[in-house]
């Protein structure tokens, strides 16, 4: 069984930081491997809107985030939990997401190279495999799995 990555995409309205530059910004969160409570780290995207407060999280339009163990820019320590026989829990507001936007949690297997935190072509497909938690607006909710076998991921779920 691969682990996954924690990846948060949001589209909740809001305005950019005053300098533009993304810092690392911790989030509490319960971690069954930390055994409790546990600061990660997230940081979005340069120019885009990303707060924290506690265990909440807040983004705006077109940013991303990976959850960290350590507030750091290598893979490494990007949160990796085997979520066989585990849960994951969260609470989300989608009331201003409307239509054509879309708010989502997705497990990655990033590996640095085919799938990793650098920005896509619009057109392209990220070729890791990927399950899609939520991926939802404020009038629709969906799941979906992305396997990847021998180098080629499905393009349907």
């Amino acid at each position: 069984m691969n682990k996954f990555t924690s990846t948060l995409i949001a589209t909740i309205a809001a305005t950019a930081a005053a300098d533009g530059h993304a810092t690392y910004m911790p989030l509490e969160i319960y971690s069954p491997y930390y055994e409790g409570d546990f600061t990660f780290w997230v940081k979005g995207l340069d120019n885009q809107c990303l707060k924290t407060e506690g265990s909440t999280l807040n983004m705006a339009q077109n940013n991303r985030t990976w959850i960290r163990d350590r507030a750091l820019d290598d893979l490494y320590w990007v949160y990796h939990h085997n979520f066989l026989g585990g849960t994951m829990e969260f609470d989300v507001d989608l009331s201003e997401v409307d239509c054509a936007s879309a708010s989502g949690v997705y497990l990655v297997e990033a590996d640095g190279d085919k799938c990793s935190y650098a920005p896509k072509e619009g057109d392209s497909t990220p070729q890791c495999s990927r399950i899609e938690i939520m991926e939802a607006n404020k009038l629709g909710f969906n799941v979906a799995s992305f396997p990847c076998l021998f180098e080629q991921c499905e393009p349907n779920s």
